[in-house]
């Protein structure tokens, strides 16, 4: 369910895991990684945190420091920031490899979110405006998708293009708008 991004269905399964055994280790990170990508950030840094008491060098460090990167900034417009940038060589180097944080050299980890921060509610009714493109994007969102054995249809990545798509297109038209205009916007 994981790979289809069936997050909830994932947690409910990890749950069941861990009924049958509370210190396995894959089903506390699966669910960590859930919780972080349906952006409940606190409950990701915490089942994280369960991983690493139960194994010390375990990834899950990198996990945790990305967790508290996404809870702070949030807020902050996905244009005035470069995740890339915000990390250091190493520590992409270090997590791409899955090696134990212990091998990271001189890294300072990020700050801790605000324990205030409201999290994410889930199943909350989106903005008209945001309806309205969501919508759009759903007639574009299975074009890029491979239909193929092999390739599992995940609906997170469905939306991702079709948002993606609507943005491409965006920037056509304003690509095409400034020639029409005689403003230049590119320049190569």
């Amino acid at each position: 369910r994981f790979s289809l991004a069936n997050l909830p269905g994932t947690i409910e399964i990890a749950d069941r895991g861990l009924k049958i055994d509370e210190h396995f280790v894959d089903f506390l990170y699966l669910k960590a990684c859930s919780y972080h990508g349906l952006g409940q950030f606190k409950l990701a840094i915490e089942w994280y945190g369960k991983v690493l008491k139960l194994d010390k060098s375990h990834w899950s460090f990198y996990h945790i420091d990305l967790a508290r990167f996404h809870q702070n900034n949030f807020d902050v417009p996905l244009t005035s920031w470069n995740l890339d940038r915000c990390f250091s060589p190493d520590f992409k180097e270090r997590w791409s490899k899955r090696e134990p944080s212990s091998k990271l050299g001189m890294y300072a980890c990020q700050t801790h979110p605000d324990p205030d921060a409201l999290p994410l509610q889930l199943g909350q009714q989106l903005d008209p405006r945001l309806q309205m493109i969501q919508q759009a994007a759903a007639n574009f969102k299975t074009k890029i998708q491979y239909h193929s054995p092999g390739f599992s249809h995940n609906e997170k990545q469905h939306k991702q293009s079709g948002i993606a798509i609507l943005q491409m297109a965006q920037v056509v038209q304003e690509y095409w708008n400034a020639r029409k205009t005689g403003e230049i916007l590119y320049t190569h």
